[in-house]
């Protein structure tokens, strides 16, 4: 679920990459309220590096499903479609999948750090909805057909992400050589890559679905405060932007060191981006989606 988005085609590429065998990919399109839901099964070909999508019934799903739900919506101005993506949609998909009693389901719930803490949020609409929905799929998991696994991720970053957004769009006036303003520089940010997310999710959906795991895990992250982040990337760039701190405030972040957060995940940390790939690769990416051949 959610397979257009950010971490979503992440996974969709990590799957297709990995070539899994004996797994068939399925997507599910989030249609109009009051019309079908609609499922897609997924068919890569390796030769001619095409996809293509066959929509199918819930009835017509294998007796063994796993869910990933990347659908989600945040720093959203519309309350509408915070609720839409981060409970409507998925507890419509739920119950449809649900309905099908010969189904074995396991439903990995992505989360965020930002649901275990009582510090003010960047969208309260967001949380508010996702912990709706999380008490939703709790209540559902009494059905014998379904078992859930929760992985909780901290800020994501990487290349092919939405512009927009704040990472890129910093990044990208650092590029231009363009003034950028900070009012917050000792903020704390907890980093993940999205391809180590997509690539563990890929690879651990045997290992989740087959085996005894706790139901929660936090997945390994870098802490770096937004100064660090920044002079990271002016020296990866060779950038000559110009940063002006106007308020340096303490760090407004929540701590991720909280008495109910999940148990970090056991991962080889060798097998992880470092930060500085991560951002090397954000500005090879940044420097083709703007043309921007030399910053010489």
């Amino acid at each position: 679920m959610g397979s257009t988005g950010f971490l979503g085609s992440a996974v969709i590429n990590a799957l297709n990459s990995k070539r899994v065998e004996g797994w068939e990919r399925i997507v599910s399109q989030n249609s109009p309220p009051g019309s079908p839901l609609l499922f897609h099964s997924m068919h890569f070909n390796y030769i001619h590096e095409e996809v293509r999508f066959t929509p199918i019934s819930t009835n017509n799903l294998n007796s063994d499903l796993v869910v990933i739900n990347c659908a989600s919506s945040r720093n959203s101005n519309s309350k509408e479609l915070s609720q839409q993506s981060n409970f409507a949609f998925p507890k419509k998909v739920l119950e449809s999948l649900l309905a099908n009693k010969d189904l074995q389901i396991l439903w990995i719930q992505i989360e965020t750090f930002w649901q275990y803490s009582k510090f003010p949020v960047p969208d309260v609409d967001y949380v508010f909805w996702k912990n709706q929905f999380k008490t939703i799929l709790e209540e559902s998991s009494l059905n014998n057909s379904l078992r859930i696994y929760s992985l909780t991720l901290p800020h994501l970053v990487g290349p092919y992400d939405n512009p927009d957004r704040f990472f890129p769009r910093t990044f990208t006036k650092m590029l231009k050589s363009e003034l950028v303003t900070v009012n917050s520089p000792d903020e704390a940010f907890f980093l993940a890559d999205v391809r180590d997310v997509a690539e563990y999710l890929a690879e651990a959906l045997n290992d989740i679905f087959t085996s005894k795991l706790p139901n929660s895990h936090l997945f390994p992250f870098f802490e770096l405060t937004l100064r660090e982040i920044l002079n990271h990337f002016l020296t990866i760039s060779n950038s000559d932007s110009q940063i002006r701190i106007v308020k340096n405030s303490k760090k407004s972040n929540p701590s991720m060191i909280l008495s109910n957060q999940p148990p970090l995940l056991l991962s080889d940390q060798q097998l992880l981006r470092s930060i500085d790939t991560t951002l090397a690769d954000i500005f090879q990416w940044l420097s083709k989606h703007h043309k921007i051949d030399s910053l010489d």
